[in-house]
């Protein structure tokens, strides 16, 4: 513990006697960096504020969307490839159809005999 302390005891002494050494040439320079720093540092933030909000969108923009069907558990693969993507939609648009085909014969099968039903039930009554 004697050691940290006496370390902190040393830094405004070692500061003090770096400050009083310095020549006219090593103060120029020391301003020199200062006054730099303190006309480059806005234009550096805003370069790095560009930079974070550019790779901010971009994760933003990678993240898969979630469709309800998968927050149900029913949907497929929540980050796909394009390439896969596309695949995919051809063939759900072919698998589309030939579902619609389906259900419309379903429809027709269900519809048919109630219609027919009806008409069996209308010529009862009369």
């Amino acid at each position: 513990m004697g050691s940290i302390l006496e370390w902190f005891q040393q830094i405004p002494r070692n500061t003090q006697t770096s400050v009083q050494r310095l020549g006219p040439t090593e103060w120029i320079r020391l301003i020199a960096i200062v006054i730099g720093y303190l006309i480059i540092r806005p234009y550096l933030m805003r370069l790095a504020e560009r930079k974070q909000t550019a790779e901010y969108e971009k994760a933003a923009n990678s993240h898969p969307q979630v469709t309800p069907n998968v927050r149900r558990g029913r949907g497929g693969d929540v980050g796909r490839d394009d390439e896969d993507e596309e695949a995919k939609s051809t063939a759900s648009y072919f698998s589309s159809k030939k579902a619609r085909k389906r259900q419309k014969q379903a429809m027709g099968k269900v519809v048919n005999p109630n219609v027919k039903g009806m008409e069996d039930s209308d010529d009862d009554e009369d």
